[in-house]
């Protein structure tokens, strides 16, 4: 996801979750918001982020196991 973003010049990504991963994904090292508050809906409690990527964010990841240097395609 990180290399695709930085290999196409992608800069952010936004998406919409259920809110205890969402939880999770805001802790992994991401520079990552909320996009408001986690809504309601039938299937339980769900959020919207915004993810912002840059040349800094494979190593941001490094640091909490999220990220994995490859090579031609196979992690390191």
């Amino acid at each position: 996801m990180v290399d695709v973003a930085l290999a196409r010049g992608i800069d952010r990504y936004t998406g919409v979750i259920p809110e205890a991963f969402r939880k999770e994904v805001l802790a992994m090292g991401w520079r990552a918001e909320p996009l408001g508050p986690a809504v309601r809906i039938a299937g339980g409690p769900i959020g919207a982020f915004l993810i912002a990527i840059d040349r800094d964010t494979p190593e941001r990841l490094s640091w909490t196991g999220v990220y994995m240097k490859t090579l031609n395609g196979v992690a390191a």
